[in-house]
């Protein structure tokens, strides 16, 4: 969004974009670098400014006169870096230890998600507090919501609800000796029960896997993992199921229902990762422990559904937040471009 942004405003400079390789679309206005080039490793170490939203390669170093803009990638729930040293390796660890003091501003979505990502990550510079930047996919409206569904083959008065699970530890992919990729146990990803959710709400479920993990999902989910953006899956949903994922602060901008599904919130609190805030239990949002309790919400949420179904359909995302803090992060940026 940054990079477009930029390029619809006519920064003159070059705007490069780093991906894995040439398959892989860019934003409108980038020229693609791909990781590992001598073009990529050029760009990183005579670019201006750098924009990113986690850890560089393990061998960079600022610059002098380079800026670099973290805009990190969502307000955390779950236990960061030096919050969770259980679920972080040693090796992450030093790796932020070196890169973290290097970053010249780092977004974040609320003043106590600033607190909580400066103490988890150890960072002491500015913090620009403002709406994602990313959020202004969310400013599409009924256009986009129509669009997406139709591209998904849904019905326009099918209820669809939107599953979209942050990664697990024991759903992390690793290479076995015959060099395949293995997945450690079923997890709690596995444990939605999607034919039955579709059958007894009569609704279309999609599932957007993390891409730590990438599960394939089963029977009754339609997989919407490598749909491009999944700010426009949100405007094609009507409710989201998710469990410890910022996806809920940015979804909340839609004005949509939410649901928390947790099953293996003890585990996953006390044993595997840490939850910042009591969370789920401060969230405001209904809590499921079980996939009875889920259906339950679901249903209750989905019961008045041809009532609210002319609202949904007009239902327009407050755009000054986002557009407000994409011109001032423009600003940030092309003070360093002069």
């Amino acid at each position: 969004a940054i990079c477009e942004d930029l390029a619809a405003h006519g920064v003159a400079a070059p705007l490069w974009w780093s991906l894995v390789d040439g398959t892989v679309p860019v934003p409108a206005g980038a020229r693609p670098v791909v990781v590992g080039s001598p073009q990529w490793v050029e760009a990183l170490c005579t670019s201006r400014v750098i924009v990113t939203n986690d850890h560089l390669p393990s061998w960079f170093s600022k610059r002098e006169g380079q800026h670099l803009l973290q805009t990190w990638h969502g307000t955390p729930i779950k236990k960061l870096l030096h919050d969770a040293p259980k679920a972080v390796t040693l090796r992450y660890r030093r790796l932020m230890d070196r890169q973290v003091p290097q970053w010249d501003l780092l977004l974040a979505q609320s003043p106590q998600a600033g607190r909580r990502l400066q103490q988890a990550l150890g960072y002491r510079g500015p913090v620009r507090v403002g709406e994602y930047p990313r959020n202004v996919r969310l400013l599409g409206g009924a256009e986009v919501r129509r669009r997406v569904r139709h591209e998904l083959g849904i019905a326009a008065g099918q209820p669809v609800i939107l599953y979209a699970p942050t990664w697990r530890e024991s759903l992390r992919p690793s290479t076995g000796a015959a060099g395949c990729a293995t997945v450690h146990g079923p997890g709690p990803v596995g444990e939605l029960d999607g034919p039955r959710l579709a059958e007894l709400l009569d609704a279309v479920v999609l599932m957007r896997t993390h891409h730590m993990n990438r599960a394939r999902p089963g029977p009754g989910l339609v997989d919407v993992s490598r749909y491009p953006n999944i700010e426009e899956l949100m405007m094609a949903a009507d409710v989201l199921v998710s469990d410890y994922s910022s996806i809920f602060l940015d979804f909340a901008l839609t004005g949509k229902p939410a649901v928390v599904y947790v099953p293996d919130l003890e585990h996953y609190r006390d044993v595997e990762r840490g939850l910042y805030g009591d969370w789920p239990r401060r969230s405001g949002l209904p809590v499921a422990l079980d996939h009875d309790e889920l259906t339950f919400h679901l249903n209750r949420i989905l019961g008045d559904f041809d009532v609210q179904a002319a609202r949904r359909e007009v239902l327009e995302v407050d755009p000054a937040p986002v557009l407000e803090n994409l011109a001032w992060i423009r600003g940030w940026i092309t003070r360093f471009l002069r």
